[in-house]
């Protein structure tokens, strides 16, 4: 895996340590780039070091003890803003094969529309193409459902590929699917439809879904009510009138936005959808680019009132299934992927590893170190603005197995704790799990404000916007609860969407 920093060269993430930093002056055509909130920091743990601490973070540990107070749909939400954000469009692929970052980063759901919206085949149509479920072997009495992602031969054929590497995140991509098409169905009965307005219809009420549901849920609320108000103080991406488009963080990228891998829990019990109680191995192989599955069974279309908390909307009194809590143990599933999971090749099968091996190679600065990088800068701001705590070594190693103590406890990571596990760290001891800490919350807070900023119909540039559609949360903003209603896309079994 190749990526680009500005000013920096080339760097091969899979390599050998001492062969990752690539000589070579060759153009690049892609305007979009990485860059550094941090100092980078050459001082690394060594690979074997890192490969220890992911082993043992992967841990069979019991979803019950471990729920925060997120739904679970939220993690795989998560996911789907990080392939929106980090798209690798073929589009772009023109003078190096494997650039990771080539995508705006901003939130314009590239991942739905690609470089343009789809009109399909003809002009006239305004509808995006959904799939067809089929038939279940055994759940016999279900019909089939417009659920599925649009396939030939099996192939998802979506912009984002990888949205078909888990089936909540399928699902997600196709509850996204279903509100297009609903704000399309809406729009066309008003007579004055047109692609623009439908696309921008659907990209702001899902940017203030970003900035007023997900952020409100994963960051700490002084961090976020600071921003809110006041913007980003840390984060301001460089731009030119050569290259307008805000580079990518790597610190966000490759460690503080990947704190979803600790919500995702072992298994989806008691009942995730009515019919299945599902392992997140099942869960992967209901897919095709794992499991090679042609066509998604009627019995495995999602039930969201079981992901998400409808309670507020009077839709349902059922309380949702949680996300684990943001800490350092990760779900033992994530320790060993199967095949087509990760993009190839892959370091490891184990995505803490992966995790952590990419974020040496990528020279990430330590959480400690970005701390006290971030605090210089914030007692420069023109406003006094809380201090962000630096774990103590004692703090790194509190609540940790004997085994993992010895791994932190090493005078090579003493100290310097990769930044991914800080940030994990951190959110459980500061904020007991529930949500990501202040070093964790304001990375993503700041970047995920900016990006929003950045795009094109921004929210943030709108003065008073406000959403257009109907909304029954009563939040401030639209939420995702709101967007699956609109789209019809709660509780699909007991009506049947087609015969």
């Amino acid at each position: 895996m190749i990526y680009v920093v500005d000013g920096e060269p080339i760097v091969n993430k899979d390599a050998n340590p001492s062969d990752r930093f690539l000589d070579t002056q060759e153009p690049l055509d892609s305007p979009f780039r990485f860059t550094r909130m941090f100092e980078e920091q050459r001082e690394q743990p060594p690979d074997h070091l890192l490969r220890c601490l992911g082993e043992k973070m992967a841990r069979d540990t019991s979803d019950a003890q471990l729920d925060g107070p997120i739904p679970a749909g939220y993690t795989y939400l998560g996911q789907f803003i990080a392939h929106e954000i980090t798209h690798n469009g073929s589009e772009y692929k023109k003078a190096l094969q494997n650039i990771e970052q080539l995508t705006s980063p901003s939130v314009n759901l590239g991942s739905l529309y690609g470089d343009k919206l789809y009109l399909g085949d003809e002009d006239t149509s305004y509808y995006l193409e959904i799939g067809q479920t089929k038939l279940d072997d055994i759940n016999v009495e279900l019909p089939q459902f417009l659920n599925d992602l649009p396939r030939t031969d099996g192939q998802p054929k979506i912009n984002e590929k990888r949205n078909d590497n888990n089936l909540n995140l399928a699902q997600i991509h196709v509850a996204m699917i279903r509100f297009h098409n609903a704000v399309a169905s809406r729009l066309s009965q008003s007579g004055e439809v047109s692609a623009k307005k439908i696309r921008k219809t659907v990209i702001q009420h899902f940017q203030s879904v970003v900035l007023n549901d997900f952020l409100r849920k994963v960051v700490n609320e002084y961090v976020y009510s600071d921003v809110i108000e006041h913007g980003p103080t840390f984060y301001r991406p460089a731009r030119s009138p050569e290259n307008p488009y805000p580079a990518m963080p790597l610190e966000f990228a490759m460690a503080a936005f990947r704190f979803g891998h600790s919500m995702v829990r072992s298994k989806y019990t008691p009942a995730w959808n009515g019919y299945h109680h599902p392992g997140l191995d099942t869960l992967l192989r209901q897919t095709n680019n794992v499991g090679g599955i042609d066509q998604l069974q009627s019995s495995w279309v999602a039930n969201w009132s079981r992901l998400f908390d409808f309670r507020e909307l009077g839709i349902t009194v059922e309380q949702p299934l949680f996300a684990r809590r943001i800490d350092t143990r990760i779900a033992r599933a994530l320790g060993d992927l199967p095949a087509g999971a990760l993009p190839a090749p892959a370091p490891s099968a184990n995505l803490p590893i992966r995790t952590l091996l990419f974020g040496a190679a990528a020279r990430l600065p330590s959480g400690e170190a970005a701390s006290r990088q971030m605090n210089c800068a914030l007692s420069r701001a023109r406003r006094r603005i809380e201090p962000i705590p630096v774990l103590s070594e004692d703090e790194i190693t509190a609540d940790e197995d004997e085994d993992v103590r010895c791994i932190l406890e090493d005078p090579r990571m003493r100290g310097n704790t990769p930044l991914w596990f800080y940030i994990l760290k951190e959110a459980q001891l500061r904020e007991c799990g529930e949500r990501l800490g202040p070093l964790g919350g304001r990375i993503v807070m700041e970047v995920l404000y900016e990006l929003i900023a950045n795009s094109d119909y921004s929210i943030l540039q709108e003065k008073n916007w406000r959403p257009s559609l109907p909304f029954r949360s009563g939040k401030e903003g639209y939420v995702m609860t709101d967007l699956l209603a609109l789209a019809g896309d709660i509780d699909p079994f007991p009506q049947p969407i087609c015969a």
